[in-house]
């Protein structure tokens, strides 16, 4: 019975000219990813800095201090780094060689990615040292970096 009603909603749509099926042009959706230009970046940085909160969705851990935040509402991909920690470098591909990893690279890396891959959060922008707010469970947990006097 389920299947005889989806397939008489689906010609009702077909007929209607609903949803998949209308006549309009679908809107582009552009996200500006400026998280490898550093032009983009410059130019970007003024406007997320007036913005001050923004919701945020991390889509990439590189390493155990940097990840790739999608935000929404501004539409661009950038690189966060999280200040106030120090994290081992992992191994790199470089022309003609491989460089090896420091040790605990990959245990911070995994770490970082249980924590906050493909959670919300929040990043604040507007103070001279960025802030961002993981988002867990209805929960707002904060991570900031403040230097100290000198």
């Amino acid at each position: 019975m389920g299947r005889e009603l989806v397939f008489a909603l689906w010609h009702r749509a077909i007929k209607n000219g609903k949803g998949l099926h209308s006549k309009k042009e679908v809107p582009i959706h552009r996200v500006a990813d400026i998280s490898g230009d550093t032009q983009k970046a410059k130019q970007f940085l003024p406007f997320l800095q007036r913005a001050g909160r923004s919701e945020a969705i991390v889509e990439y851990v590189f390493s155990g201090s940097r990840l790739k935040l999608y935000l929404p509402k501004e539409t661009c991909l950038i690189t966060f780094l999280l200040a106030g920690i120090e994290c081992p470098r992992g191994a790199r591909n470089l022309p003609g060689l491989v460089q090896e990893g420091e040790p605990f690279s990959e245990e911070a890396m995994l770490f970082t990615k249980e924590l906050v891959l493909q959670r919300e959060c929040l990043t604040d922008s507007s103070r001279q040292h960025p802030v961002m707010h993981l988002k867990y469970r209805n929960e707002v947990t904060g991570y900031k970096y403040e230097r100290g006097p000198g």
